[in-house]
């Protein structure tokens, strides 16, 4: 979208029609009838003549492509594209959960989502601690997510088959701050969820 944005016709103006009498038209007979008439505009003075109601006008080559689409697109056609990209757009789910007080592979968190996760975010609200917790790269083994320079404990991460559940925990100095499990805490989650 951003793309889209960057190439937008800087060099084109929509002006409206401007006339002294509009909508104001005479009936002239056809020729060689009695019963037939053309309307013929009578504009009066035309101060604007306005922009040319056109194909390239409304969309341009340029614009179609953009979308993925061949020169005999439409306005309509990019419009429906436009919602495609909206409708693929990743939902916002939050929600909280209260610290244990364990750490390690043996007691590791999980929250549970609605829909598979894209990326997840944790903000500890207790006193003393403070982060996120990004959440980004899933699969069905832990993976590491986090390593800390003043020490060597490591977070791992991991997301159930369904992509539905995210856990995860940290090794080595076996803080509950670093695994975001202080005991009584609440902690908030923000998690970006398929659509």
């Amino acid at each position: 979208m951003r793309d889209i944005q960057k190439r937008a016709r800087s060099d084109f103006t929509v002006k409206d029609r401007v006339v002294e009498h509009p909508g104001r038209y005479q009936m002239v007979p056809v020729a060689g009838t009695t019963d037939t008439y053309d309307f013929v505009a009578v504009p009066g003075t035309v101060t604007e003549a306005g922009t040319d109601l056109s194909k390239g006008n409304l969309l341009t080559d340029a614009t179609a492509a953009l979308f993925g689409l061949g020169e005999d697109a439409v306005p309509d056609d990019a419009l429906v594209n436009i919602r495609s990209l909206i409708d693929d757009l990743p939902t916002i789910e939050t929600g909280t959960y209260t610290g244990t007080g364990t750490t390690t592979s043996t007691a590791p968190n999980s929250v549970v989502l609605s829909k598979p996760c894209k990326l997840m975010f944790i903000f500890p609200s207790g006193s003393g601690e403070v982060g996120t917790f990004p959440v980004f790269r899933y699969t069905e083994d832990y993976v590491q997510w986090a390593y800390y320079s003043a020490g060597t404990t490591q977070g791992y991460a991991k997301k159930s088959e369904d992509g539905k559940t995210i856990s995860w925990y940290v090794t080595y100095q076996f803080t509950t701050i670093d695994q975001f499990n202080s005991s009584g805490v609440v902690y908030n989650y923000m998690a970006f969820v398929e659509a």
